[in-house]
């Protein structure tokens, strides 16, 4: 019984803690996929222009 409520125990704190430290490393990761293809599109300017279909004035 006492061993059963252990392993319930690190179970839940180990999956408690792999989901936020996951979620973490996914954000940050998104992130730094979001720059490389802000940086192909030519900056931001350039990629806010394409993404939303607006035109350049001069």
């Amino acid at each position: 019984m006492i061993l059963q409520s252990i392993y319930d125990f690190w179970c839940f704190y180990f999956g408690e803690a792999a989901t936020w430290i996951g979620s973490i490393v996914g954000l940050f990761y998104a992130g730094y996929c979001f720059r490389k293809h802000v940086e192909v599109a030519g900056g931001w300017k350039a990629w806010r222009n394409n993404y939303f279909g607006l035109e350049e004035h001069k």
